[in-house]
């Protein structure tokens, strides 16, 4: 079996209620994927949201499926309710989308990290 470990850091800005997506990351051919991500929004007032996301997916060739359903746990404000941030598959990869709310700047944070695990044909 081959492992490969990688971190993920990125930001956003969103000003609107539109879904945007914040990152897409790659799952190889012939592997099975995992992730553990931690994504945060803030606005110019402090009103704050955080969530835990653990997501599974696979992908033989072509495009990736997920591996059960993602779980997520959301710590928010109440002014940050409307808030969400997802994980899902598109094509060959995992992909984070998040999604603020009409007219309020929102400042996005991710880190997380996802490992990969694929068979080795020696």
């Amino acid at each position: 079996m081959a492992f490969e470990i990688a971190k993920i850091g990125t930001n956003l800005r969103t000003t609107d209620a539109t879904a945007t997506i914040f990152g897409a990351y790659d799952i190889p051919d012939n592997n099975t994927a995992g992730m553990n991500l931690f994504i945060f929004g803030r606005d110019a007032s402090g009103t704050s949201s955080f969530w835990f996301v653990q997501a599974a997916a696979k992908r033989t060739t072509g495009a990736a499926s997920l591996v059960g359903t993602p779980q997520s746990t959301k710590l928010a404000d109440a002014g940050a309710s409307t808030w969400t941030a997802a994980v899902s598959v598109a094509g060959p990869a995992f992909v984070v989308t998040v999604t603020g709310a009409a007219g309020v700047t929102i400042d996005w944070g991710l880190w997380g990290f996802d490992i990969y695990c694929g068979q080795v044909n020696n």
